[in-house]
């Protein structure tokens, strides 16, 4: 039995090492996977194959890459246990040195005064503050200054990309979660836990743990506070007694130590407010369009495309420098089986473009300026325009036409639009002696309100497409070559305000009326036809003299006066000047009221010595009336 046993066992590792057990099975099973991998190869994004998986293939800002990996190299003491490298501060020498080379002889009998020269102050720039920021001194935890880094910038350039490769280049393995996501405050606490307490413990590479928490601008307010809360948090233990309970609440309650990088599209989200206040804040600029150019071309020729650099550069410009949308675009193309590209495929294909709001200054500043001509070198050397026709002052008219639509349509906002455009118009720099520009732009100014108006009432919301074609328009009337100088528009505020307050003011008036002068009234026959001579018959010519001096006439006046007033509700408030004196002010304001711009000054102020003291008369014979009655 024994050798039975041992010859069953010598045959059955001759079939394992010859193949003959499963050999054909395993042969199938490798040959699905190379199918497989090849098909998932075929169908994977080209933004993800392409994607940089080291510091020097990042096409980001190269001080945008240093700053954030700087800051990253601050936790190396805490988290390595590697001790800071201080460098010592530098001095600039040049500026006192070329003053005085400028005059020598400026400080030559005051050394004093040379003394005080070295200590000049000069402005500091932004790559400064931030060195400064990066070179102050650790805590008592050795940790950094700002616990957490902020990205910002439009979607598309990169910053997830330049998060993951910064921090595996500092040695360390990312974490990564959406704040988008993950609107629960529990779970929010939760992985922030985990990704910050505890570390690698897979594979032989153990290394600490980097949270990357993207679109933070989208978080909840609760979830925001939740990471103040952990970035605030302070070590519990007091000293040895407390025992476990000690133990314990440090386990759970212990102070950060490890990095986070938030990534965001919006800085100034109101929920953000108070995060911005403790992080250290990365705008990450666009990316230069010749290294993405450089970068697209090496993608092409991966690929087997056939593009130029004038080609190229116009994607760039159409997608704003994104990276994600020149690659996808590209790889549309190859899809569509299209291995030459050229400047008119790239303007009319319909991807791209982001579907974004990049803000109503942006595009009333595109509506009153002209673009500038863009030439670029292609690869023969010469001077190549991203379009095949361009005019003398700027881009082609159907280019223009589509670019200044697509903003319009992009922002959504076009009462506000409307409403800029209005404001802004006459402060352009157009020759228009005739005023024709102007007489065009407020008829389709008009047919845009009828427009707008028809599409509320009827709710017929089909005709919004029209409602873009007034920028367009005012493009082409008032665009100026200069930059031009925008304001927020205000008008229709301060009309509907008001507008508003006249309303209420005729509604108090109509509500204290008599119903016997009431009744025969209307707002609209108040404000458009009684209050607007109001003041006339409030103003009678009586003398400055002492009112029981007044003929029988003035007295009628008077009389009259003090019933007008009571039938439309009207009396003088006494107030006081800045300059100390007391006038009598007629309330309500007839230019409140009205609408109307004010009228000579001698009109609204009471005659010196009769209408002041008609006022006090019209009051107290108001009053003796009363009583009488």
């Amino acid at each position: 039995q024994h050798h039975q046993a041992v010859e069953e066992s010598l045959r059955l590792s001759e079939m394992l090492q010859f193949g003959e057990f499963g050999g054909p099975e395993v042969e199938e099973e490798e040959e699905d996977n190379e199918d497989e991998d090849e098909e998932g190869r075929r169908s994977r994004l080209w933004v993800d194959r392409f994607s940089p998986h080291h510091y020097t293939e990042l096409l980001s800002d190269d001080f945008t890459n240093r700053c954030l990996l700087k800051w990253l190299k601050l936790w190396d003491t805490v988290v390595f246990g590697r001790e800071r490298k201080v460098r010592p501060p530098q001095v600039d020498r040049q500026a006192p040195a070329q003053a005085q080379a400028k005059n020598p002889y400026q400080n030559k009998f005051k050394p004093n005064q040379a003394a005080e020269n070295t200590n000049f102050k000069t402005f500091k720039t932004k790559s400064q503050i931030t060195e400064e920021i990066l070179e102050a001194e650790l805590d008592n935890h050795k940790r950094p200054k700002f616990k957490v880094a902020m990205l910002s910038g439009p979607p598309g350039l990169g910053k997830t990309t330049l998060a993951h490769v910064i921090a595996k280049h500092a040695g360390y393995n990312v974490v990564e979660i959406n704040a988008s996501d993950d609107r629960s405050a529990e779970v929010f606490q939760r992985r922030i836990d985990t990704a910050t307490q505890m570390k690698s413990v897979l594979g032989t590479n153990q290394r600490p743990n980097c949270l990357i928490i993207d679109e933070i601008d989208g978080a909840p307010t609760a979830a925001i506070n939740i990471l103040l809360a952990t970035l605030n948090r302070k070590d519990g233990h007091g000293g040895e007694e407390g025992g476990e309970t000690t133990k314990k609440k440090k386990k759970k309650d212990g102070v950060l130590l490890r990095p986070i990088i938030c990534i965001c599209n919006d800085l100034y989200v109101p929920a953000l407010r108070p995060l911005r206040l403790q992080a250290f804040l990365l705008a990450f600029p666009q990316t230069q369009p010749t290294r993405l150019t450089q970068r697209l071309s090496e993608i092409s020729r991966v690929q087997g495309m056939k593009a130029d650099t004038g080609t190229l550069m116009a994607l760039c410009e159409k997608t704003d420098n994104d990276i994600r949308s020149c690659i996808n675009t590209l790889q549309f193309l190859h899809g569509r089986g299209q291995r030459m590209v050229d400047t008119r495929t790239v303007q009319s294909v319909a991807v791209g473009q982001k579907d974004q709001n990049k803000g109503l200054f942006h595009l009333w500043q595109e509506t009153f300026q002209l673009p500038r001509v863009k030439r670029y070198i292609n690869q023969w050397g010469r001077v190549q325009h991203p379009a095949s026709k361009v005019e003398p002052h700027g881009l082609p008219v159907a280019q223009r036409f589509q670019h200044i639509l697509f903003l319009a349509q992009s922002s959504g906002e076009y009462d506000k639009v409307s409403q800029g455009l209005y404001d802004n118009y006459l402060s352009m720099r157009v020759r228009d002696p005739n005023m024709h520009l102007v007489c065009e732009g407020l008829q389709w100014l008009s047919f845009s309100d009828q427009l707008n108006q028809t599409i509320m009432h009827g709710q017929n919301f089909s005709l919004m497409r029209y409602l873009p074609f007034l920028s367009v328009t005012f493009h082409f009337l008032f665009a100026h070559a200069h930059v031009p100088r925008l304001s927020y528009p205000h008008s229709q505020h301060d009309a509907s305000t008001r507008l508003q307050t006249n309303r209420n003011a005729l509604s108090t008036m109509m509500a204290d009326i008599p119903p016997a002068v009431r009744s025969r009234i209307s707002e609209l026959s108040l404000s458009a036809d009684i209050l607007t001579l109001l003041l006339d018959i409030l103003c009678p010519k009586l003398r400055p003299v002492n009112p029981q001096l007044f003929s029988t006439r003035e007295k009628e006046q008077m009389r009259e006066l003090i019933d007008t007033m009571l039938a439309y509700n009207l009396s003088y408030r006494q107030d006081r000047t800045p300059e100390g004196q007391y006038t009598y002010i007629l309330e309500p304001k007839r230019a409140r009221t009205t609408g109307e711009p004010a009228v000579a000054p001698h009109q609204h102020r009471p005659r010196r010595g009769t209408t002041q003291r008609g006022g006090e008369r019209a009051g107290a014979t108001s009053v003796q009336k009363g009583c009488s009655d």
